[in-house]
């Protein structure tokens, strides 16, 4: 729990200190690579979306005790049940707002979160959810994918009135 709490701690003061947009060299292609993963979440496509994961990845999802999956066997037991469960009646994604920042303050840094908010639409394109995450990135050389989620942690979605 300390470690995890630590974890928090370390990527909101990444937030606070990071650079901007403009001085971060690889915001565009983390954009895109968030966007190809979200085309598999609206396609419900569990191989799909595994692509876009680190070997190891953590799932921190409300109050719950953080999720790590070790395996792809892990990964599509999970996902096979997100997919069949109410969680995943919509149709498609909107990405309402992102804001991408490196951890730390170097050119070459490894790591950077995504901060996302979206709706998921029913087939009219109405609003049936709406969500907040932060997705963290670490630079991957492994693949054909340079930028690679190894975390997503819930976030409360703040509504106006």
């Amino acid at each position: 729990m300390k470690t995890f709490l630590f974890y928090i701690v370390f990527v909101f003061g990444g937030l606070v200190f990071a650079q901007d947009k403009n001085t971060f060299k690889d915001h565009d292609e983390i954009i895109r690579s968030f966007k190809g993963y979200i085309r598999q979440v609206d396609k419900k496509n569990i191989n799909g979306m595994f692509r876009y994961f680190n070997e190891t990845i953590t799932l921190h999802i409300g109050t719950n005790k953080p999720i790590v999956l070790t395996s792809k066997e892990e990964f599509d037991k999970l996902f096979i049940s997100w997919k069949n469960s109410p969680k995943a009646d919509f149709v498609s994604t909107r990405l309402d707002t992102i804001h991408v920042v490196p951890v730390w303050d170097v050119a070459e840094t490894k790591l950077c979160v995504a901060d996302a908010t979206y709706s998921r639409l029913n087939e009219k394109g109405e609003v049936v959810g709406r969500g907040r995450a932060l997705y963290h990135f670490v630079k991957w050389d492994k693949s054909f994918l340079k930028w690679k989620i190894y975390m997503i942690s819930d976030l409360d979605v703040e509504t106006v009135n």
